[in-house]
This record gives C-alpha cells, sequence and structure tokens, in this order.
C-alpha cells in the first residue's frame, strides 16, 4: 500500500487548488467505504489509501486530498475506537493521551500545510511515505 501511494504521488502533477470544484458525493461516499473495509482490515487509518486515490485518479490537489483524508482519519478512528470498546480490547488512558496529542498534530499540521508551497508539500508527504515504507521494511525483518 506504501509503495502504492509513493507512486501514485510521485508521478501525480503538482496543482494548487484555485477553486473549488464539485464533486460526486456518492463517489467519495463509496469511496470512503471501500476504502475504510480495507484499512481498517489491514489496522491503518485509511489516509495512506485515500491521498493517493484522489490525487492520482480524481485530480484533486494535493492538500486537498490530505485535508479530505484526514477527515476520514477522524471517522475511522472513531469507529476502530468504538470496535475495541465493545470488544473491551481498549487502553482508555494510552487512548486517550494518544487522541489528545493527535488532536494537537493534526491542529499545526493544517497550518503548516497552508503556509507551505506545494512542491514542498509534495516532498514532504513522499518523505513521510519512504519513512513509513522503511520503518515497515525494518519491522518486518526483525520480527
Amino acid at each position: 500500500l506504501v509503495i502504492f501511494a509513493i507512486l501514485r504521488i510521485y508521478f501525480s502533477r503538482i496543482k494548487e487548488a484555485k477553486e473549488k470544484k464539485e464533486y460526486n458525493k456518492l463517489v467519495l461516499i463509496i469511496l470512503g467505504f471501500f476504502i475504510g473495509l480495507i484499512a481498517m482490515s489491514l489496522g491503518v487509518g485509511g489516509s495512506v489509501l485515500l491521498t493517493p486515490i484522489l490525487v492520482g485518479y480524481m485530480f484533486y490537489s494535493l492538500k486537498d486530498a490530505a485535508s479530505l483524508a484526514l477527515f476520514f482519519v477522524v471517522f475511522s478512528s472513531i469507529a476502530g475506537a468504538i470496535s475495541l470498546y465493545i470488544n473491551n480490547n481498549m487502553l482508555l488512558i494510552e487512548g486517550t493521551i494518544i487522541g489528545i496529542a493527535s488532536i494537537f498534530g493534526v491542529y499545526f499540521g493544517i497550518k503548516l500545510k497552508n503556509n507551505i508551497n506545494i512542491k514542498s508539500y509534495k516532498f514532504l508527504v513522499l518523505l513521510m511515505y519512504f519513512s513509513i515504507l522503511l520503518s515497515t521494511i525494518y519491522q518486518l525483518l526483525n520480527s
């Protein structure tokens, strides 16, 4: 999945979001449903799938796609938390700490995203995906 994300983002055209376009909401709902199924089954937040699909196939700007992916992660995180809670697998204290820290991280990440040019943003997104890929490879080799 991460290699797919890297390739889709790398080969996508850089474009600034100049005007707000209307997109088919039904397509977005269906896409979110299937990405949710896949992402939750694999234990990932879903934005690693959603961002490259929105950029590479639906031609969203990278910044808009990243914002939508963050919005998607809120819902997938809530669904995951409910599922863990129902099955008595949730670590409430640790989950609360991570959740609060994530809120601050998203807030400052959005501020940073709005103040950075699109080429630098694309580089940073690719750098993040490469670090995820290297971390995954490292974990696989040491398990």
